[in-house]
């Protein structure tokens, strides 16, 4: 028969099989992140906030070659049901970090008559990034004009797996590895300017494969520090 010790073993195995599959945790990050003086303080409760798909969905690739003046056309580092994950949970996850009311993303939508070059943007660390980035244009979610619009490029998930060997003799641990990332830019859509931009990455450890928890507690990292660098009021 077993004892009381036995049976508080095998309780702990099967919650550790139940929750450390699904654990996620950051080895390491690096973000970059820069607002214009004139929005750090403006706190804007009400605003109206449209989060957009990624802006090569937005541009075409005939427009990208002509932008890019020659060079390859960027390549996405994401899978169909990534992208889907990122479409469906981005906004939701903008929508608990800040008061804004949140439009999309909507995937079917594309703005028109607005203007787009491939600029570099420069931090205050001398650091820069490279995006496609609005010069002129306002864009209206059919009868909604937004107050700022939300664009993202660059998204990737970059993953890997490899085995490690155990402490005491323990075998092998498989472990999944996956660089996350992407770049952001905050549009002022009445005055047509850039008001925020940056660059997230993240270096991320599993036990298994990442699950949709895993990225939507990605997406909700990604925004806050996007709510928090920005002239959005967060919400507590």
């Amino acid at each position: 028969m077993k004892n009381s010790k036995d049976y508080g073993f095998n309780f702990f195995k099967l919650i550790l099989i139940i929750i450390v599959p699904s654990l996620l945790y950051c080895v390491s990050f690096s973000n970059y992140q820069f607002i214009n003086h004139e929005y750090e303080n403006l706190n804007h409760f009400s605003a109206l906030l449209m989060v957009m798909a990624l802006n090569t969905d937005i541009i075409s690739k005939d427009v990208q070659e002509k932008l890019l003046q020659g060079k390859e056309v960027k390549q996405d580092m994401f899978n169909q049901q990534e992208r889907d994950y990122f479409n469906n949970y981005m906004g939701p996850a903008l929508a608990e970090k800040t008061t804004a009311k949140i439009y999309g993303i909507d995937p079917l939508f594309k703005p028109t008559d607005m203007e787009f070059i491939f600029q570099r943007l420069q931090f205050e660390n001398e650091l820069d990034i490279k995006m496609f980035v609005p010069v002129s244009g306002k864009i209206k979610y059919y009868n909604v004009t937004p107050h700022y619009v939300l664009f993202f490029e660059d998204l990737k998930f970059e993953k890997d797996f490899r085995e490690e060997s155990g402490s005491l003799g323990r075998g092998t641990v498989q472990r999944y590895t996956m660089k996350a990332g992407v770049k952001y830019l905050l549009w002022d859509n009445n005055k047509q300017r850039i008001a925020a931009y940056g660059k997230l990455a993240n270096d991320l450890n599993f036990l298994d494969l990442p699950l949709r928890e895993n990225y939507i507690q990605l997406f909700e990292k990604w925004a806050l520090l996007i709510i928090q660098k920005s002239p959005l009021t967060r919400r507590y």
